[in-house]
């Protein structure tokens, strides 16, 4: 039988906030891993994603939204954050760190980059937020705007998933990790071709009470490719 966690407060709640993906299949082993170790994981649906919505979001609304079902949890939780939802976890923990005992960010997006694709990527969306209408019917060049930008995911979402993916990267700009005041574990593929491993080194260096943890041959989901090494991490945090 798996040795169960002493529980500190509520500290055991593990509320998972997954990346940009349609389906949460993937996650089930590392929860039952979780599971196994005296945890209690919450994967949260996220609307747009996960969950059905017939509006474009943006990062007050997914605040409201996730508050509403933390604060329906008692104490203080664990919160995991992937890609994408990383960097909603960091907006959460900003805006409500009372609610947060600790901050865990798995390749986490977040971080504002200002090398030549990145500014491209910016303009191209600006573009296209500005002129999407016209240019309904021109899919060739939308796709190629989109290839230059390196966004095939932005190009397969439905139309109100663009915007929302537009409106997440825009509030980057205002996006402050070095303000997180609770503990932080930042896990890394070492191997990420998405958000690369600089990006968490970054995060490390500006989250005062952080600790960095490399998994040298994963990649970008190594929650996915390695889930007993990054569960362990997080049950280290805690034994």
């Amino acid at each position: 039988m798996a040795k169960k966690k002493k529980a500190v407060g509520s500290l055991t709640r593990v509320v998972i906030l997954h990346g940009w993906a349609y389906r949460t299949g993937r996650w089930q082993v590392f929860c039952r891993i979780l599971t196994d170790s005296g945890f209690d994981p919450v994967l949260l649906p996220l609307p747009g994603l996960t969950a059905p919505t017939d509006k474009a979001w943006t990062v007050p609304e997914y605040m409201a939204w996730l508050d509403r079902r933390i604060a329906a949890m008692p104490g203080t939780v664990i919160m995991v954050g992937h890609s994408n939802g990383g960097r909603l976890a960091m907006w959460y923990t900003l805006t409500h760190p009372d609610r947060i005992g600790h901050l865990v960010l798995i390749d986490s997006a977040g971080i504002r980059h200002n090398d030549p694709l990145s500014v491209l990527k910016r303009a191209v969306f600006k573009f296209l937020a500005k002129t999407g209408k016209r240019l309904t019917r021109s899919e060739k060049l939308k796709r190629l705007l989109y290839i230059l930008a390196r966004e095939k995911d932005y190009y397969d979402a439905p139309g109100h998933t663009k915007i929302t993916m537009r409106n997440l990267l825009s509030a980057d700009a205002g996006l402050s990790p070095g303000q997180i005041s609770v503990p932080a574990t930042i896990i890394w593929g070492r191997m990420d071709r998405i958000t690369p491993l600089a990006d968490g080194e970054a995060l490390h260096r500006l989250i005062p009470h952080s600790q960095l943890r490399v998994i040298n041959d994963a990649g970008h989901a190594p929650q996915f490719t390695h889930p007993q090494e990054v569960a362990a991490i997080i049950g280290r945090l805690f034994s």
